[in-house]
């Protein structure tokens, strides 16, 4: 589970956000109470500082802190707010979270899942994506982490009865868990133009400045971006530092380009624009690329992280960038070598037979050799 959300449990919630009278304004229009999971709540995103917070809500009415974050709650049922310990009033905020009665049940997910929503309604509504299901003591915990989003469905009996059992909080977070290790790809789908041509896909590989790119992020992350020349985490078990991978080299990437033959423009599918982590990445990554290819580069936003990975997945774009983080139900954990080639390039007959066999060394490596993944920062 979402780290964010597992540091607390349903009921300290319950009691924390049902301490202080109702003082906060309600969001200026009708809009602003559209939930954008990995994204925003109402008028709230993750493009936003807690400075940037405090201008549209005014003070919380009330904090709480643990070792791990802080929480900043608007009336007793409105929003939270969680960041993490130390982290200026400039940085970035981590988890919103809406409560279980009043005005917050105007808050409605971009799908029509609102509080008081069943547990067969979200699961309904949310059935092609990946679902993380966990049970606190005091409630199911409805996890779509790919997404950004979970609900809590809370079996407590202070909650009023019409909420009672159902959507009692719904919980926003950037798309996997901010506390897990993770890094951004450049991904290639091998049968389509231009990724099909290993010249092509090496001189983009080559024309990263992936220094320049973590260097961007710094002030958008919870977590330091390091530049990535290897596709497994290396905070993670498997972490091979003798691994073959590119880093940047204008003048090579400038040949391979060359032989690749390739003169029209460069298009990348990437995630939404709202999401200030992702744009700013994917800016750094397309600038790099243009200045030493002098190519066109055009990036593609998705609607949502999870059309993303729809669109990519069923081979209906060539070139993407996108995360994968450490999720110890994925096929290969702690391996991101077993876990991307078993998700995406297992039509690969010798990148199959290596996966078949359990060898993420070996996976690894052809995978950077083919530049079919390109890892570009880890944090």
């Amino acid at each position: 589970m979402n780290k964010w959300i597992r540091i607390t449990t349903f009921a300290a919630i319950v009691g924390l956000m049902a301490m202080a009278p109702a003082t906060a304004q309600a969001p200026a229009t009708a809009n602003d109470w559209r939930i954008v999971p990995g994204d925003r709540m109402g008028a709230i995103s993750f493009t936003m500082s807690l400075d940037d917070v405090l201008k549209v809500l005014g003070p919380p009415t009330t904090t709480s802190s643990t070792t791990s974050s802080v929480s900043y709650f608007w009336e007793p049922h409105l929003l939270r707010i969680a960041t993490k310990p130390g982290i200026p009033p400039q940085g970035p905020i981590e988890v919103v979270s809406t409560g279980w009665v009043g005005r917050a049940q105007l808050y409605r997910t971009d799908r029509g899942i609102a509080i008081g929503a069943t547990e067969d309604a979200v699961k309904a509504a949310y059935q092609n994506e990946e679902l993380t299901t966990t049970r606190p003591t005091d409630g199911i915990m409805l996890a779509y982490r790919r997404l950004g989003v979970s609900f809590a469905i809370v079996n407590n009996a202070n909650l009023p009865p019409e909420v009672r059992g159902r959507v009692g909080i719904i919980f926003v977070y950037r798309p996997g868990d901010p506390n897990r290790s993770a890094t951004d790809f450049l991904h290639f789908a091998p049968t389509l133009a231009p990724a099909n041509n290993i010249a092509f896909r090496q001189a983009l590989a080559y024309a990263i400045d992936r220094a320049s790119v973590a260097r961007s992020l710094v002030t958008l992350s919870p977590r330091v971006p390091v530049p990535a020349t290897s596709i497994q985490h290396p905070k993670l078990p498997g972490y091979n530092p003798s691994v073959r991978g590119h880093v940047f080299d204008p003048e090579k990437a400038k040949v391979l380009f060359a032989q690749s033959g390739w003169t029209g423009p460069i298009t990348i599918l990437v995630g939404p624009q709202g999401n200030a982590f992702a744009r700013v990445l994917a800016e750094s990554v397309a600038q790099s690329i243009r200045e030493v290819l002098e190519a066109t580069v055009v990036l593609r936003p998705a609607e949502d992280f999870a059309t993303l990975l729809r669109t990519f997945r069923q081979g209906a774009a060539p070139i993407a960038i996108f995360a994968w983080g450490s999720e110890v139900q994925d096929f290969g954990y702690p391996s991101f070598a077993l876990g991307m080639a078993h998700e995406y390039f297992l039509t690969e007959t010798d990148i199959k037979d290596l996966v078949d066999r359990r060898d993420p060394h070996a996976v690894e490596q052809l995978l950077l050799d083919r530049a079919l993944l390109v890892p570009i920062v880890h944090y």
